[in-house]
């Protein structure tokens, strides 16, 4: 398992219908999964709405139980993790982050607030910000590589350091969350849908985003239904359908059959 860094087997997902116990009756959203994503590199999961995307990634992060299936975690010069034995915050701290659907930001605190969150998984604001962390090297640090990130993706952190972060754009909220995980100790990053809501304009800057996280050495999986967005990063492809992984390949063919198969 050298180069791998998440292994998923035999992953089952369902909810029930009915309380009833005379008559219950269960939807299968996941069925037996099988995924394996390389260390240091970049994963799409490509599906339509439905198709347990989201699940998925809510089973990886804690956020939901599954009915069978084992998920392992290989984080770097450390003992493999089994996820499912964690809690959602035991897995954050591990090494897993997570980008939410929609925003993934502190829209009520400062830019830098949110930057110095992302230092501490697991902890409640009121604990993280009476911690060391607040003062000292380690906050010019922190400071430092993510004003270094937002410059290069062409945001002037100086001139929004101290704005709350719901006052950004959509797209610069979006950069603001990757420069987040960009200086967490986070290595597997589960992007979920991080163009939803971005005008197509901006599609080539969190592209070129993207790019940055991988040569930090960031492994990096992502849902989106973007395809423009998709074709423009390439990577190793993975489609969703009907609870299982059917096929996995290079984005190229992985678009081209998602197309055929949705009719778009």
């Amino acid at each position: 398992m050298k180069n791998i860094i998440l292994h998923i087997t035999k992953l089952s997902k369902h909810f029930a219908l009915s309380q009833s116990v005379m008559n219950r009756q269960t939807a299968e959203v996941l069925s037996s999964v099988e995924l394996q994503v390389e260390r240091g590199t970049l994963s799409t999961i490509l599906g339509s709405n439905g198709a347990g995307k989201t699940t998925l990634f809510n089973i990886i992060s804690g956020f939901e139980s599954c009915q069978q299936g084992e998920i392992w975690f290989y984080p770097s010069g450390k003992n493999p993790v089994k996820l499912l034995n964690l809690k959602a915050h035991q897995r954050a701290q591990a090494g897993i982050g997570r980008m939410l659907q929609g925003s993934s930001v502190f829209a009520r605190l400062s830019v830098e607030e949110n930057i110095l969150m992302s230092a501490a998984p697991g902890k409640s604001w009121q604990n993280f910000y009476s911690s060391e962390t607040k003062t000292g090297g380690q906050h010019s640090l922190l400071v430092k590589r993510a004003a270094g990130f937002l410059t290069r993706t062409g945001i002037d952190y100086e001139a929004v350091r101290h704005a709350r972060a719901g006052t950004l754009s959509a797209a610069g909220q979006r950069l603001l969350a990757f420069a987040m995980l960009y200086v967490s100790e986070a290595e597997l990053l589960l992007l979920d849908e991080p163009c939803s809501g971005i005008h197509h304009d901006q599609l080539p800057v969190l592209a070129a985003a993207l790019e940055i996280l991988l040569n930090e050495h960031k492994t990096l999986l992502l849902i989106e239904h973007n395809l423009d967005f998709v074709s423009m990063i390439p990577g190793t492809c993975h489609y969703l359908t009907e609870g299982h992984i059917q096929q996995s390949g290079s984005t190229k063919e992985m678009v081209s059959l998602y197309k055929n198969e949705q009719g778009c």
